[in-house]
């Protein structure tokens, strides 16, 4: 990824319900402000940007709930369906994710 996004303390202040209405929450403004941008329009262009940070941020916290095995099977079914997908087109994979 091109960003680093800020650690947030949302482990100790969330579980995977509340953080699922947080990213359904951010996603739904992510929506609007792409229904609201107008090409050239850098105040529509940043709003747009950064409610795609809020909702990359939630997506992080959602992601940092849960437990390793869970996340690797699904980075797996992940991958799986991506390389299919895009199997003609020459994708590759980057995971970057430290190890606790």
């Amino acid at each position: 990824m091109k960003i680093t996004l800020p650690e947030l303390p949302i482990v100790n202040s969330s579980n995977i319900d509340t953080q699922i209405e947080k990213v359904k929450e951010e996603a739904l403004e992510l929506v609007e402000s792409i229904e609201l941008y107008k090409p050239r329009n850098k105040n529509d262009l940043y709003n747009m940007l950064g409610e795609a940070l809020d909702t990359a941020q939630a997506v992080a916290g959602l992601l940092e709930l849960i437990d390793d095995e869970t996340l690797e099977a699904a980075l797996e079914i992940h991958d799986e369906k991506l390389r299919r997908k895009y199997s003609a087109r020459g994708y590759t994979v980057v995971v970057r994710r430290d190890l606790r």
